[in-house]
């Protein structure tokens, strides 16, 4: 169970920010190293399945990711970039020691969200907790100290690699500036607070499980209440996400590599043709972000232009008929164009997705969907076939 619910975090974690799993790579393995030099008592084939355990659970949650992170590996190359692309921007989001550790100032004393960056009070609950341990104050076992020394050393140096003096540390470790920005290693720091309070809480008696318990309840819900405050909400409606380069991200980054810097489209449907005396009619039946369905009634043979940026995956169909898509129509470089003949034309516009690297991914996902069924049906196959032998048996 505990390898399936790693594999299950460790796709989420993908999912949820590559540069997040990246970083917990090296965690990983200092845990797997933990297991196999620090426990005397274990044989060797128990280290051998345990660590099998963890490497099986981690190929498992990249496969049950790869419907999201193959075409990122795959699809990079039709994409633009920009602060993305930089490395060495971090040197300008150090965070000093007394910023990082004041606990009064809320999100909404600065403007800008990125200037409030500080560890919380859990993070700090679990610093004097580790030195605690150190000065013998708090008693754990000898096995369990060994592991809180491991999370106090990732707590610790996640502290200092936030703040300017580990800046010769960035320009040294390896891939460590592709993280951009120091605070993202903030998540670090909470995971190795949780598990230090966590190691402890269950080596104290009652009485201190129940006031620790207390204090990490109150901490958190501090913490919850001064960070939870949104700046506010902008609403757009769903297409424009995918027809605008302005709205790709908060840096207008990840735009298809086609795409200018700007359209002057009146409408979301222009026709094209030599002869442009006569409007054509078009009516759209509906609209969203992934899919168009229209009619156009014109006299005369021509271009179709749709105010969607084109990226692999996006197919027309016309009168039920596949069309090949146009991107590189003078003037409209980027955009979804396709010719069309005189007359009435039922168009259908959508993003399919269907590409080598899309669909590759959703089969390596469906795979480790598979491998997590037959992992979990196991012990109730072993079961039934244990019934079904005795019920022979007994006959």
């Amino acid at each position: 169970i505990a390898a399936i619910l790693l594999a299950i975090f460790i796709a989420a974690l993908i999912i949820s920010h590559l540069i997040s799993m990246i970083l917990f790579v090296p965690i990983l393995l200092g845990l797997l190293a933990l297991q196999l030099l620090g426990q005397n008592q274990v044989s060797k084939s128990q280290l051998i399945l345990r660590s099998t355990w963890i490497l099986s659970a981690l190929f498992v949650g990249l496969l049950l990711s790869s419907w999201y992170w193959l075409p990122v590996v795959f699809e990079r190359s039709f994409i633009q970039f920009g602060s993305s692309q930089l490395t060495d921007i971090y040197i300008d989001h150090f965070v000093s020691w007394r910023d990082l550790f004041s606990l009064t100032r809320e999100i909404d004393s600065s403007p800008y969200f990125l200037e409030v960056i500080q560890v919380g009070w859990l993070a700090v609950f679990a610093a004097v907790s580790s030195v605690l341990i150190f000065l013998k104050k708090f008693f754990v076992p000898e096995q369990t100290n060994l592991v809180i020394w491991f999370w106090a050393s990732i707590l610790f140096g996640s502290f200092f690699l936030i703040t300017p003096q580990a800046a010769l540390l960035w320009s040294l470790i390896p891939g460590l500036d592709s993280t951009q920005f120091p605070w993202r290693l903030l998540w670090i720091s909470q995971l190795a607070a949780v598990s230090i309070l966590a190691l402890i809480l269950v080596a104290q008696n009652k009485l201190w499980q129940q006031v620790m318990a207390g204090i990490i309840l109150i901490s958190t819900l501090w913490s919850v209440f001064a960070y939870a405050q949104p700046k506010g909400v902008t609403s757009r409606v769903d297409y424009e996400w995918y027809e605008s380069v302005e709205t790709g991200s908060s840096f207008d980054e990840f735009r298809p590599i086609w795409a200018k810097d700007n359209y002057n489209l009146q409408d979301r449907i222009v026709f094209v043709a030599d002869d442009m005396s006569a409007e054509p009619k078009i009516e759209v039946q509906s609209w969203t972000g992934t899919k168009m369905e229209y009619i156009v009634q014109t006299d005369q043979a021509g271009s179709v232009v749709q105010k969607t940026l084109y990226f692999p995956g996006w197919t027309v169909l016309i009168n039920e008929e596949g069309q090949p898509i146009n991107f590189h129509l003078p003037g409209y470089e980027g955009l979804i164009a396709y010719e069309i003949p005189a007359g009435s034309t039922q168009v259908a516009t959508s993003f399919s997705g269907s590409t080598a690297a899309r669909n590759g991914g959703k089969i390596a996902t469906v795979l480790g969907i598979v491998i997590l069924g037959a992992v979990l049906a196991k012990p109730y196959l072993y079961f039934f076939n244990a019934n079904s032998h005795a019920n022979r048996i007994s006959k």
